[in-house]
């Protein structure tokens, strides 16, 4: 039988959210039913996710990034990755506003199904007419070109489609994980991290994420700096890409006085077994779609202090989260009242993300049906 070809459409294949949530579908849909190829704005090496995706069968292309002066040879690329590597049943487009050109250049190339995802609350400012008018052009594109209406929570929904249109049309797109990965602890791998972190009999505070303005790390910097005083064993572990601001995160420890306490661990293959070292993970962002890494700390009984930009559909129920507003001394109370992690009980762990929607198996049948034409048009 033929494969149901899919291709999705990403900025780039940095790890991040959304490209962790795209692979983890990957991963777990039916291969024998189903292939996936990517279409990629930014041209780059991408070592980690280029080598996952070959492995399962998908193939990578570039398109260049849209702008309003070379918007036809942006569709003239998607057209023609559509044409020469196609037929796709659907395609699945995770660039929030862009998602409108992605969607007239598969429409116009006779796709089916075309599907925009909405990831985030933010890239839609606009502080002049113009930007204004041409974001108003970009969402009404995106309703008239879209058979889809997806989210991964109906903050960013409501975000990118308005609120009432996604009352009527949207669905939430549950970021399903692999519970497994990080309900499981791992003794041997977690005294090896100890030793190669020098972290023995800290307590660990955590931020994993990229190193970009809307994650907010220099406010996470400023909070444990506070803790330290308070308990001078304390250590903070950063990882993650960078996203331009990773050296002034970097200056700011420096001059802190923080270098002893900070682990700058770079991007990892072995988030699970970070996430189990971890008493708090400190989560200030200033704009979230929904916070996979969240939902993977949860599932790894490690306590979280969010911001309120964090939507509250990432709380599983468990008491494992505080929201906060961005007030440093709030979020220091907050963090040195949670520093020491509780037992959960793992069958409770699986019953609240089932409840939920947030298994993987769930999650990743509910795309299948929508890829498959199951769950139909608006």
């Amino acid at each position: 039988m033929e494969k149901i070809k899919i291709l999705q459409v990403v900025s780039c294949l940095e790890k991040g959210g959304t490209e962790a949530y795209i692979v983890n579908n990957f991963r777990h849909i039916d291969r024998e039913r189903f292939s996936f190829d990517f279409l990629v704005f930014v041209e780059k090496e991408y070592p980690y996710y280029t080598d996952i995706i070959h492995n399962l069968g998908g193939r990578i292309f570039f398109c260049g990034v849209p702008s309003l002066k070379r918007i036809p040879i942006f569709l003239y690329r998607i057209i023609s990755v559509i044409k020469k590597y196609g037929p796709y049943q659907a395609v699945h487009s995770h660039v929030n506003i862009a998602n409108s050109w992605v969607l007239v250049a598969t429409k116009l190339a006779g796709v089916p199904i075309r599907i925009s995802h909405s990831h985030d609350t933010s890239g839609k400012d606009s502080d002049t007419f113009l930007r204004k008018a041409y974001i108003w052009w970009e969402e009404l594109l995106i309703k008239k070109n879209a058979t889809h209406f997806l989210a991964c929570s109906t903050l960013a929904g409501e975000y990118l489609y308005g609120k009432e249109f996604f009352a009527a049309k949207g669905i939430v797109s549950h970021n399903g994980i692999d519970i497994a990965q990080f309900i499981d602890i791992n003794e041997n791998k977690q005294q090896a991290l100890k030793e190669e972190l020098d972290i023995a009999d800290h307590i660990i505070f955590g931020n994993i994420t990229r190193f970009e303005p809307k994650k907010n790390t220099l406010f996470t910097i400023d909070v444990f700096a506070k803790i330290v005083k308070k308990y001078p064993n304390a250590v903070l572990l950063l990882g993650g890409p960078d996203g331009g601001l990773l050296e002034n995160v970097k200056s700011r420890v420096h001059k802190l006085g923080l270098d002893g306490n900070v682990r700058f661990i770079g991007v990892r293959n072995d988030v699970p077994d970070l996430l189990h070292l971890m008493d708090v993970y400190l989560f200030p962002s200033l704009f979230e779609g929904l916070g996979i890494v969240a939902l993977e700390a949860q599932a790894a009984g490690v306590y979280i202090i969010a911001s309120k930009a964090v939507p509250r559909e990432v709380d599983m129920g468990l008491g494992l989260i505080e929201f906060c507003s961005l007030d440093v001394d709030q979020w220091v109370t907050a963090g040195c009242k949670h520093i020491f992690r509780k037992q959960q009980d793992r069958n409770m762990v699986i019953k609240q993300f089932r409840g939920k929607g947030y298994l993987i198996e769930e999650s990743v049948k509910e795309i299948a049906d929508i890829y498959e034409g199951e769950i139909g048009h608006v």
